[in-house]
């Protein structure tokens, strides 16, 4: 139910977060850009996560989505069993309870179900607008909690929904939120029914750059590109200071920003080339570059594994050696468990030399998990770890910077800036695609035809990342002479 005269809870949390992007959702959701592939993925999980919470109470009743469902819901009350998607209303307010259960005589249980593995303030938010609409509407709340994933269970093979699940009391939080709410409905009433707002970034949009509507706005903006400049970019882009060269003056920034403004001002990269030559002196032959792609699922899927763990399916090395490189690549059939089939994948590796990942905090982190997880492997997993550098180091202390990286210093934005090479013509180009095509074969959703498709296309993705490591290696030795 949504209207120029009510709110759904959805419509009321997006009216907290960007006021344009609640006008655009009443009055023309068509402008609002489609929701991408990993924004539906955590919807996705958020769905099978409140799936999961219903089975907690079997004897529970869901109410159904239909234009009865609030009188529906009424009626279901006086037989007092657990209701899943209770509808209410109350005054310019509009909502639907993930679980009500009831309590003592005539007393009932809200808990709202998230995904998340910690409470956030949008959650309190949420169930403030929630404990608002329930009260008005006649309901008395015991207590109000917040459902979330416990990220400490570890998956024995059966799944403990007691143990996954963890309730934190959020009652006070809830009345509290809930005070505001009809003040903070009337102001939103007013919006919808005006013209569509310009928000002020970092005042009334919160986070510009994670808004579905205000962040196409801040493409090609510099000062919204500015490394680690965060929060500061925003009372200036409020004023329309847009460029580097209008920075104010008593504006204080670090030798970074600094770096990265001065590289775009003169249009060509800024290079300290003894750091550099500095950097590369420490590697040894064979060089291997190596880069890790995983799944992390917010439901466990194997015994010993918990929840959002990155559990790796798959590696691509480049070895270097007397100037020749050598491939190799695994990547698991998708039929169970990977992470044995990676580990004998990684056996091929060269035992001695210097390996090289970007951003090597990712890769070490998976694989002290698999040395722990695995203790008879835990020694020679654990050289690799020692011998494991970070092929992002000279890019993260801006020793190579070049304005096309726009502030960043990702793979995917050093590779094309330094070489001319990127990620063009791949079937997926970019990690949260591959994790999604891997689950699509592990959950066996693909017919023949695809299957076949999906693993030639990981493999070009994953073999493109250390390819491109090489190609940035030999770029950066380049430099060094």
């Amino acid at each position: 139910m949504n209207s120029k005269s009510t709110l759904s809870k959805s419509n009321y949390t997006s009216g907290l977060s960007c006021p344009k992007l609640l006008w655009l959702k009443i009055n023309a959701p068509e402008r609002i850009p489609p929701v991408d592939a990993a924004t539906q993925a955590r919807f996705d999980a958020g769905h099978e996560v409140g799936a999961l919470a219903k089975q907690l109470y079997p004897d529970g009743f869901e109410v159904k989505r239909d234009g009865s469902s609030v009188k529906t819901t009424q009626e279901l009350l006086r037989e007092r069993k657990p209701l899943f998607e209770a509808t209410f209303a109350y005054k310019h307010a509009y909502c639907k309870a993930d679980l009500l259960i009831p309590h003592g005589k005539d007393e009932w249980v809200l808990i709202e179900v998230k995904s998340s593995t910690e409470v956030k303030d949008e959650h309190l938010e949420d169930v403030g607008f929630q404990y608002y609409c329930l009260t008005g509407a006649g309901v008395k709340l015991h207590k109000v909690y917040l459902m979330v994933v416990n990220n400490e269970y570890v998956f024995d093979g059966k799944l403990e929904l007691k143990e996954f699940l963890a309730k934190h009391d959020v009652t006070e939080d809830a009345v509290t939120k809930s005070e505001e709410v009809e003040g903070n409905i009337e102001g939103m009433l007013e919006i919808v029914k005006g013209k569509c707002p310009k928000p002020k970034y970092g005042s009334e949009c919160k986070e510009p750059k994670d808004c579905p509507v205000c962040a196409p706005d801040l493409e090609g903006i510099e000062l919204a590109e500015l490394y680690y400049f965060g929060k500061k970019a925003w009372p200036l882009i409020n004023q329309g200071i847009t460029t580097f060269e209008n920075i104010p003056s008593d504006v204080k920034l670090g030798s970074k920003q600094q770096i990265q403004i001065d590289a775009v001002e003169k249009g060509k990269p800024h290079i300290e080339v003894k750091a550099i030559k500095n950097f590369l002196k420490a590697f040894k032959e064979p060089l291997t570059c190596l880069d890790f792609e995983t799944i992390n699922p917010g439901v466990p899927l194997f015994i010993g594994t918990w929840p959002y763990q990155q559990v790796p399916f798959q590696f691509s090395a480049h070895v270097i050696e007397n100037g020749k490189v050598k491939h190799i690549e695994v990547l698991a059939d998708g039929k169970g468990d990977p992470r044995k089939e990676f580990l004998e994948g990684l056996k091929q590796l060269p035992k001695e030399g210097s390996v090289l990942a970007f951003n090597a905090s990712f890769e070490k982190r998976v694989l002290h998990d698999l040395a722990e997880a695995f203790p008879k492997d835990a020694k020679w997993i654990t050289q690799i770890i020692d011998r494991m550098d970070d092929l992002a180091t000279p890019f993260r202390e801006f020793w190579y910077y070049h304005p096309n990286q726009h502030g960043s210093y990702s793979i995917k934005e050093v590779l094309p800036s330094m070489t001319g090479k990127g990620y063009e013509g791949l079937g997926i180009a970019e990690g949260g695609a591959a994790t999604r095509a891997f689950i699509a074969l592990l959950n066996n959703t693909l017919n023949t035809k695809d299957v076949k498709k999906a693993r030639e296309d990981l493999l070009k993705y994953c073999g493109r990342d250390t390819e491109g490591m090489v190609e940035i290696l030999e770029a950066l030795q380049k430099i060094a002479k």
